[in-house]
């Protein structure tokens, strides 16, 4: 703690002191300890205020998460019954406390993050420049995709990474916010993909394709959006953009993998070819998947209504 804090300490425990030595029980009773105080001091007053507590009862109430005690036994919350009466209540949990804060404020878990009301979860950078651009290329009156077109794109660095968040986040963001994940059909997506289901699938939290989650296309990245012969071709032309590349007995494409760092211009180089084209025959894969992600959006919305 810094010189003001140590010394407001100093007095706080010289009262308490004074206040012993005639006798008396001290009690303070704080309300509201986080008002007009800047957010970064709040550790420092709150270390004040339990210091202070070893040697005095300490009543403070409080709408900061920053002053609620880690031991649940020392937290009591109040609540309206059913005759509109104000009553106190325990918690078992820290969680379960500071959960009953931020409902009393109106706070939501997702808030943290900065979550939309619809929100499409996408693994890289890449991804959401291009399915921006993508989207920005369709005509809205030809395809509405008012949910796609009303949610925040959010990336997360890396499949690991919008991995690692839903772990962390999902079981509470999904009864906050229409939260749609999309992942990539190679390897790395596929594996993700499944070791959530798992993880989903021991809580007992529904994780299920198209509805909760959209996969790209089978066993492709999201360049495999774009039509094969445009794959084909840049290959011919830049081999050493691949870290793999083939095509089967018949000819068709089979999957693929860019270099990291080579993705910008392969996505930049797919723009290009999608910019000379007349009509959108070259987006059909893209159309699909944003249907998909606003169907599912608009389920989850309609399920949070009710």
């Amino acid at each position: 703690m810094g010189f003001q804090s140590a010394a407001l300490l100093a007095a706080f425990r010289w009262i308490t002191k004074q206040e012993k030595s005639e006798g008396r029980e001290p009690l303070w009773l704080l309300e509201e300890p986080e008002s007009y105080l800047h957010p970064d001091l709040a550790g420092n007053c709150n270390s004040i205020l339990e210091n202070l507590a070893q040697d005095a009862t300490v009543i403070k109430t409080t709408h900061s998460m920053a002053f609620v005690p880690q031991n649940p036994n020392h937290v009591s919350g109040t609540r309206l019954n059913s005759k509109n009466r104000t009553e106190v209540e325990s918690y078992k949990t820290f969680s379960e406390a500071v959960s009953s804060i931020r409902g009393a404020l109106g706070i939501k878990f997702g808030d943290f993050y900065n979550l939309a009301l619809f929100n499409i979860l996408v693994e890289g950078p890449t991804d959401r420049e291009l399915f921006e651009w993508v989207l920005d290329k369709l005509p809205e009156d030809s395809y509405p995709l008012s949910f796609v077109r009303h949610s925040r794109f959010e990336d997360f660095g890396g499949v690991k990474h919008l991995s690692g968040f839903l772990r962390a986040t999902y079981q509470f963001i999904r009864q906050e916010y229409a939260c749609v994940a999309v992942f990539d059909g190679d390897d790395a997506g596929e594996k993700e993909r499944k070791d959530l289901q798992a993880y989903f699938g021991q809580k007992s939290i529904p994780f299920e394709a198209n509805r909760h989650f959209v996969s790209v296309r089978s066993r492709f990245a999201i360049e495999g959006l774009f039509p094969d012969d445009w794959i084909k071709t840049i290959y011919e032309e830049h081999p050493s953009w691949f870290d793999s590349f083939a095509v089967d007995a018949g000819g068709e494409l089979e999957p693929f993998k860019v270099k990291d760092g080579k993705k910008s211009q392969m996505q930049a180089k797919l723009i290009s070819l999608a910019q000379a084209e007349k009509s959108l025959d070259w987006a059909i894969r893209f159309i699909n998947v944003f249907q998909m992600i606003d169907s599912a959006l608009d389920s989850l919305h309609e399920k949070l209504d009710n």
